[in-house]
């Protein structure tokens, strides 16, 4: 079923656009094939809605521009209006629609929406921004209720972009005088960011070239083949519809030069940081920086009468986005308002809820609105609104909060050392002086050396597109076949790798605990802090770089692009890993960190003091810290400085016998732009400079039954009904 399925959707992907004799076209007969499957071959099926935003309707927007839309309604929709679902993308909606056509069934209205400048869709694409924000809101607010197919109340649905798309627009949309939302009720954010510069395209200061390499190519693929939708139809096509079809393809062909320069890294728009923010649902969180928005829009926030359900992946592209979602943007939302499913997926594995058939099938979102918008009364996922798979032991566990209260963790830290590991867990691939120990106990020697790893661009680095990592900033594709096997072939142990080291074994270096004398679970955040000083050694090849880029002619222009600002610069990286290393010896990614040395949470230097020191207001994990600030910090030689890298949250059980390993790195190509700046880092580690990997475990022996339970069947778990419902209704 998922390999017909996946077969299909690669017909849509490829095919879809082309031209149709006859009946609804491929796009169409995709419909109805699903749409039988699911036992609503009745459902009334409009692939080319036109949606017409006059002169005003869209405060960015002073001229009309026509939306185009793909609508399905279920058999009984002809007697009576019923609810309509909403998924606007830009990934084309003869696509996107199909994922969601199980809903009809249940009794909704399925609306999916080109945003404006993509499929059929008329001006241009933004990508998220304010202009794109109002077209849906027009859309939620007053053309789905002036339609007579719909009873005014409207949900949302989607994944990634689609995701993102919601919670912008709830910040935005109408609501009464006692702030409940006039039409949109509630909404599903799959696998959805909260923070776009920080966490999709700056991570720790440094450019994610993979995922925006790789983003960046398939939505300009989307905007540009050509618009032929309205080919799908009943009829031939007018004259009328060609020239349609032809203005809105030049249209979108127009874009694209533009949007190959952003993403050649032009700097215009690598230093626009509010635009970032403005693409970004944290800008309509309830808690606001100091100095605020620069932006009106930024002064609202989401209504806390949208109930809310997210979902997450722990190797997605958005894990942070996802966690803090639901932590800080809907902190104000009751209990019972707000859910939370977060699973061992990928991007795309946790889009299409793999592993999860009611997430997929649509029966969990169905359950969702049922309860939202129509008012059925079911208390699923109220009293324990976080679901969330514990790795290491592929289990699942239902928790009353996010994160865990302070009553069900404990602080833990594991110390570095410059202790050579045991030889006898030595890897093949890397050299003696490169594996120390990391243990609970601070490093107490006195003479032995420093570790450090020299920082060299080598051709070498290119291995990291086949490394664990890549797993992640390929959006989870590179992993499909093991995920496959996992997920549906029942092998757990497909997505452990041989131990093959890291993506640069020459500048790498390696933590390693002693085997666990008994089970350790970490969940959330973890940070490794340390201290380090560094020599840059000579650059023969910088003149040859600059020639080289100089030799792209207009394609790179040198003097403003920023990418080549930012590797010839000064500057190091530091990227932080930790694995899970079986008996056996095959590693496990489980979470990752990076930060640019430049970018680290010092305080302001002092005249006097040369020495580094920490800023009293950093805050590991602070959402707010430093928002619209780019420090403009110097790596003096031979100064030591603090650092701390913010590695990405788990939840990971490390079992007995096994050992946890921390790899630290100057470079993560593909997935950061690399500094070609080589340098030799080292890593002072003593009493007045410690260096520890700090983390959080879990108490489960504290309030089973009472504030989390395990969960064995979690499909089961989210359809089956509950009889009472939590009496409070507190908000945490």
């Amino acid at each position: 079923m998922m390999f017909r399925s996946g077969f299909m959707f690669l017909c849509v992907y490829l095919c879809g656009w082309l031209p149709q004799a006859q009946g609804q076209g491929l796009t169409g007969t995709l419909f109805q094939e699903r749409l039988k499957q699911l036992g609503a071959e009745n459902a009334i099926i409009d692939m080319n809605v036109k949606v017409t935003l006059g002169p005003g309707d869209n405060p960015l927007s002073p001229e009309s521009t026509t939306l185009w839309g793909s609508l399905v309604r279920p058999k009984e929709g002809l007697d009576q209006p019923l609810p309509t679902i909403v998924v606007a993308t830009g990934y084309r909606r003869d696509v996107v629609g199909l994922l969601y056509l199980g809903l009809v069934p249940h009794g909704y209205n399925l609306l999916a929406i080109d945003n404006r400048g993509t499929g059929l869709s008329q001006g241009s694409w933004t990508g998220l921004d304010l202009i794109e924000q109002y077209d849906v809101k027009f859309i939620i607010d007053h053309w789905i209720p002036a339609q007579p197919w719909s009873d005014g109340k409207v949900g949302m649905i989607g994944a990634s972009y689609m995701g993102i798309v919601q919670l912008l627009s709830s910040g935005l949309i109408d609501v009464d005088a006692e702030g409940q939302p006039v039409h949109l009720k509630a909404i599903m954010p799959l696998v959805s960011s909260a923070d776009s510069y920080r966490e999709v395209v700056f991570q720790g200061g440094n450019y994610n070239l993979e995922f925006a390499s790789i983003w960046s190519a398939l939505t300009n693929f989307f905007s540009i083949l050509p618009p032929l939708g309205l080919l799908s139809g009943d009829k031939a096509p007018s004259r009328d519809d060609i020239e349609l079809i032809q203005a809105t393809l030049k249209e979108h062909l127009a874009q694209v030069p533009n949007n190959i320069k952003t993403a050649l890294f032009d700097a215009s728009f690598v230093n626009d940081v509010p635009g970032y923010y403005r693409r970004s649902p944290i800008v309509y969180w309830p808690e606001k920086p100091a100095d605020g928005w620069p932006f009106p829009s930024g002064k609202r926030q989401i209504s806390p009468r949208i109930p809310t359900l997210m979902t997450g992946g722990w190797y997605d592209i958005f894990t942070p986005g996802s966690l803090n979602g639901f932590q800080y943007g809907l902190q104000r939302h009751e209990r019972g308002s707000k859910a939370l499913i977060i699973g061992d997926w990928y991007h795309l594995s946790g889009a299409l809820g793999l592993g999860l058939p009611s997430i997929a099938n649509m029966k969990l979102a169905a359950r969702w609105f049922d309860s939202k918008i129509k008012g059925v009364e079911d208390c699923f996922l109220g009293e324990y609104p976080v679901l969330m798979k514990v790795m290491g032991i592929d289990r699942w566990r239902a928790e009353k909060d996010w994160p865990l209260s302070e009553e069900r963790t404990e602080a833990r830290a594991f110390h570095l050392s410059r202790v050579p590991a045991r030889r006898g867990f030595f890897s093949s691939w890397f050299r003696d002086n490169q594996h120390f120990q990391m243990g609970t106990e601070a490093d107490r020697s006195k003479f032995r050396p420093d570790p450090s790893l020299e920082h060299r661009v080598r051709l070498n680095d290119l291995q990291g597109l086949s490394s664990a990592p890549t797993r992640r900033w390929t959006a989870g594709i590179t992993s499909l076949p093991a995920e496959v096997q996992k997920f549906f072939l029942g092998k757990k142990d497909a997505l452990w790798r041989a131990d093959a080291g890291p993506r640069d074994p020459e500048e790498t270096l390696l933590f390693s605990t002693e085997p666990l004398s008994e089970d350790l679970e970490i969940v959330g955040p973890l940070t490794l802090s340390f201290w380090a000083r560094t020599d840059f050694l000579p650059f023969p090849s910088k003149e040859l770089v600059k020639n080289t880029l100089n030799a792209l002619g207009s394609l790179v222009d040198v003097q403003s692009n920023a990418a080549v600002d930012l590797m010839m610069a000064r500057d190091i990286q530091w990227i932080a890993g930790l694995e899970d290393i079986r008996p056996d010896g095959k590693t496990l990614n489980v979470t990752e960190g990076w930060l640019r040395g430049t970018q680290r949470q010092n305080a302001p230097a002092r005249a006097d003091d040369r020495a580094g020191t920490m800023d009293p207001n950093y805050r590991p994990f602070d959402p707010f810290y430093r928002m619209l600030q780019t420090p403009q910090l110097k790596i003096e030689e031979d100064v030591v400085y603090p650092y701390v890298v913010e590695l990405w949250p788990t939840a990971h059980v490390f079992k007995k016998g096994h050992r946890l390993r921390l790899t630290l790195a100057g470079s993560d190509i593909p997935h950061l732009l690399p500094f070609l700046q080589p340098s030799l880092n080292t890593l002072v580690i003593n009493a007045e400079h410690p260096a520890q990997l700090s983390f959080k475990t879990t108490r489960n022996t504290v309030g089973e039954g009472s504030t989390w339970h395990w969960v064995d069947n979690p499909d089961q778990y989210l359809l089956e009904q509950h009889d009472e419902c939590p009496k409070d209704k507190e908000t945490h």
